[in-house]
């Protein structure tokens, strides 16, 4: 398997993983992590998104999780050899702003952070923002 073929995971997925809010795309994000946790794939993710899943689950959700099951969650991903840990720099910003002409948006620094990592897919419910995006293939696994 190269590392185009490994899926990049949003925070979209990650959140529905740990929410019991839509049954049906929870056990499906669930299965996802679940099959990289127990060895049979891989997936990417990178710090930024980590730090977006942390602030949504503690602040953004109607039922946030407490502190100590995000931490958990988190660091079973850290220490995880089965995820791919990626990061940005700061000359990724600044390739991300020459991607789009029209607006910043930090699904800009996902998809160069991708890119410069050498990934490709990413497994995102957001397709339309990273459809433009040349050179990121994306797949929403609730589609």
């Amino acid at each position: 398997m190269t590392a185009t073929d490994v899926p990049f995971i949003d925070t979209n997925i990650l959140v529905h993983a740990y929410r019991l809010d839509d049954k049906e795309k929870h056990t499906i994000a669930k299965r996802i992590l679940a099959a990289c946790f127990n060895g049979t794939r891989r997936l990417v993710i990178s710090n930024q998104v980590l730090g977006e899943f942390v602030r949504v689950m503690s602040h953004k959700v109607e039922n946030p999780l407490p502190l100590e099951e995000i931490r958990r969650i988190v660091a079973e991903i850290l220490i995880s050899p089965n995820w791919k840990k990626i990061d940005y720099t700061t000359d990724t910003i600044e390739r991300a702003l020459s991607l789009q002409k029209k607006a910043y948006s930090w699904d800009l620094v996902i998809a160069q952070t991708m890119q410069e990592n050498g990934f490709t897919l990413i497994y995102t419910e957001n397709t339309k923002d990273f459809a433009s995006i040349p050179g990121i293939k994306t797949l929403n696994p609730f589609a």
